[in-house]
């Protein structure tokens, strides 16, 4: 997660036509912006050592909980995931700074 204190993480899912920037704090604090509307969450880890996390804001019911066992990232990286969901595919890139 310390890559991504103070950079910007892109989320991307082609198929879906999402597109957001995603800010994540030390204090397990995150917000996303999705074009201009902005939405918040947090973040945790677990006791198995996976990282979760869920948006708190706008508040939702029953929120998702998106948990993943942490892989050592850098910036510049890029990586393609699945949405566990959807199926779609997830594209996220660690970006320098606050954009």
């Amino acid at each position: 997660m310390a890559a991504l204190y103070g950079n910007t993480l892109t989320i991307a899912v082609p198929k879906a036509y999402y597109y957001a920037r995603r800010y994540v704090d030390a204090d397990g604090t995150w917000r996303e912006a999705r074009g201009s509307d902005w939405v918040r969450g947090a973040w945790e880890r677990t006791p198995d050592g996976k990282t979760c996390h869920w948006q708190t804001d706008p508040p939702v019911h029953n929120p998702a909980r998106y948990c993943y066992a942490p892989v050592r990232r850098q910036v510049g990286d890029e990586w393609v995931s699945t949405d566990p969901t959807t199926g779609n595919e997830v594209i996220q890139r660690i970006e320098p700074g606050r954009q």
